[in-house]
């Protein structure tokens, strides 16, 4: 392969939120995509991937923006966000009435209602999933990508936007797509400062 002139490379399972099986200085590079979310501590894998890194090396780090455009432009999306923003919640909810509020800072008062009728009214209920298994998504912005690359020592380069939706539907596929590409070329134009903050993924570069 031409990005491997050896023609071999090394897959490996490990845990990402312990020390990782490498020493000091081991790569010029790291990529850490749509993982975040899912750990218990971030701050200790963006540590590991600063230990393992070259001194001047680099680290992309792609992400899930929970304050996206499509997570404004529908009224249960927005009332997600409103929670997830005001309450200062970790994890993601659901862009549910019953999510927002059982799952959020506001189970405290609501809880006592779960199983009301109005709480299980096909109202309440749309937008609602139920995970098979236990898990709860940290959820991200660009400020607070920002926050854990500096406070981790990564000098910032450059941050974009990747995938411009209009909407979280799945019946505005066509429309997303369109949308996606009239945001891109304004994107390369650079005519509107801080216009990746509304991607549905912000993308960091930063190098140590």
């Amino acid at each position: 392969m031409a990005g491997c002139p050896e023609g071999t490379f090394h897959l490996g399972v490990g845990n990402i939120e312990g020390r990782l099986p490498f020493e000091d200085g081991t790569f010029d590079l790291v990529l850490v995509i749509g993982a975040l979310q899912y750990l218990h501590s971030p701050q200790t894998c963006l540590a590991e991937a600063y230990r393992t890194l070259k001194a001047g090396g680099l680290i992309i780090v792609a992400q899930r923006n929970a304050y996206s455009l499509s997570n404004l432009t529908s009224w249960r999306d927005l009332m997600r966000s409103g929670a997830h923003f005001f309450l200062r919640e970790e994890f993601e909810l659901f862009p549910s009435v019953r999510s927002v509020l059982l799952d959020s800072k506001l189970g405290q008062f609501f809880k006592r209602y779960e199983n009301t009728a109005l709480l299980n009214s096909k109202l309440a209920l749309r937008g609602h999933d139920v995970w098979k298994f236990k898990i709860k998504k940290r959820i991200y912005s660009y400020l607070s990508l920002r926050m854990y690359l500096r406070r981790t020592g990564f000098a910032i380069q450059k941050i974009s936007g990747a995938y411009f939706a209009f909407s979280e539907s799945q019946q505005y596929v066509d429309v997303n797509t369109r949308f996606n590409r009239s945001m891109k070329r304004i994107a390369r134009q650079r005519s509107i400062p801080f216009l990746y903050t509304l991607a549905r993924t912000i993308v960091f570069q930063c190098r140590k």
